[in-house]
Parts: C-alpha cells; structure tokens; sequence
C-alpha cells in the first residue's frame, strides 16, 4: 500500500492506495472530479492522459511509501472585452495569480501569436545588453507547463479561455507565504517580462508585415 495525499480545489486528503490501482480509479474513489483539460500531477511530474490510466507499479511509484498527487484545474477566467490592449501595455496585472499550489504567469499573446515570433521575428524574443549578449528570452514550449527565471520565460501551448498562454509553476506546499515566495524566487523576472512583452507589442505591426511579405513569396503551382 501506498499513503497519497491528495490535494485539490484548496482541500487536501490522505488515502491509502495499492500499488495497483490506477490513478483515474483512485481519484474516483476519493470522489475527486477533473476533465482531460485539467492536470493531474505526482511528486511535481504532470502525467500524461495516458499515464492517468496506470498504476503506480508502471509510474514507477512502487517503491514509495507516501507520495502527493494534485489536481490543477482547467483556468475557467475570461478576460473582458473592454480590456483591449493597447501598445505599450499589459492586460493582466495582476500578471501572476497564486492558485493553490501553483502560480500561474499569464502572457499578453496567445501560443499563436507567440508560434509566429518564433517563425517570422525571432530575433525580437531575445532582449540583449550593450554588448550584444543576451540577457532574457521568451519562448514557447509544446510539451511542457512552462518556466520562468531570470534569464527568460517559456510559455506552455496551455491558454486560458481568452487565449493568452500561460506558465504553471509549483509552489511548495509547505511554503507559509506563497505570494512572499513568488515575489523572492522571480519577482524580478516578472518584472522582466512585462517589459519584455511591452516591447514586443510595439513590433506586433512589423510581425504581420513579415508574414504578408512571405506570402507573397510563396505560391503552390
């Protein structure tokens, strides 16, 4: 048997497990609801919808006595349509929201928008000092929740309803002042990216004209 603590919607409870039961039947018997939109996560790893239908033996789990697993639910907020955004402006703050566990680090672009800098304006992701060297990047990865330090942001393909991508980060939960471990571990690098994305929004024009400009480029005969 296996001690899991589970943690979700702001609750927590602890079960004993075998080390056979899947995890979908697990969280089924703790009668604790999730969608495939949401992310289900043991020891800081998200699974994978198909991973959901394993066991702890084929997670490779087997040789823990206690573990914790969470729920992270699907963002259900929608940014209202008065909150146009102009260049040279933001529309979150806040530009982090602490959920839970988590931190969620919401971009001004959508995953597409961002695919498209990445295609067409590549260099403008990179901010560089005096002397050239990089100093923050921005970047989206397919695979993954995202990340964020003082070099850069990685931005996850998952959006909110709106549209805009958005980062998950992991919050210990042992951690007393959630928002006072946020503000220590990358207050700064989200200071960073907001001027990062203020700037970007300046060069949204120049990002069109590239990808009109290439289209004019190509032709299926």
């Amino acid at each position: 048997m296996i001690k899991v603590t589970l943690k979700y919607d702001g609750n927590e409870k602890k079960v004993l497990a075998p080390e056979m039961q899947k995890i979908r039947d697990l969280l089924k018997e703790a009668g604790i609801d999730f969608s495939e939109d949401d992310r289900v996560i043991i020891c800081g790893r998200q699974l994978s919808g198909d991973e959901i239908d394993h066991n702890f033996i084929e997670l490779g789990l087997a040789e823990s006595s206690e573990l914790a697993l969470q729920i992270e639910y699907d963002l259900p907020w929608e940014s209202e349509s008065s909150n146009e955004v102009p260049a040279g402006s933001v529309v979150y703050p806040p530009k982090a929201r602490i959920i839970g566990c988590a931190c969620i680090i919401f971009s001004v672009f959508t995953p597409d928008e961002l695919r498209d800098f990445q295609r067409y304006l590549p260099e403008a992701l990179v901010k560089r000092d005096e002397k050239g060297e990089p100093v923050f990047a921005i970047s989206l990865d397919e695979s993954s929740a995202g990340s964020l330090n003082q070099y850069g942001a990685v931005f996850s393909r998952k959006a909110v309803k709106s549209g805009e991508a958005t980062i998950t980060i992991l919050i210990d939960p042992d951690c007393d002042d959630p928002e006072e471990a946020v503000r220590e571990s990358i207050g700064s690098a989200i200071l960073s990216l907001v001027d990062m994305e203020e700037y970007l929004m300046t060069r949204r024009h120049e990002l069109e004209e590239r990808k009109e400009l290439l289209n004019l480029h190509i032709s299926k005969i």
